[in-house]
């Protein structure tokens, strides 16, 4: 990509320094991770009352939970 612009992946790096020295902060907009099938699987149900597990009256009755 870079060498299609004309420019080396060292001096990309440098452009990409001095910008967030200059703005201090990253030059670009930075985003939360998009929870994958199984966790948004996880939480839907979860909003439903689905596949709740606990309140756990103590640890060992949560591993023992977790063991089963």
């Amino acid at each position: 990509m870079f060498e299609d612009m004309g420019i080396s992946l060292s001096a990309a790096l440098n452009l990409f320094l001095a910008q967030s020295v200059r703005e201090q902060s990253l030059p670009f907009a930075a985003g939360k991770d998009v929870p994958n099938a199984i966790t948004l699987a996880a939480m839907d149900a979860a909003e439903q009352d689905e596949d709740l597990y606990g309140p756990f009256d103590s640890v060992e009755a949560l591993m023992e939970a977790l063991n089963a």
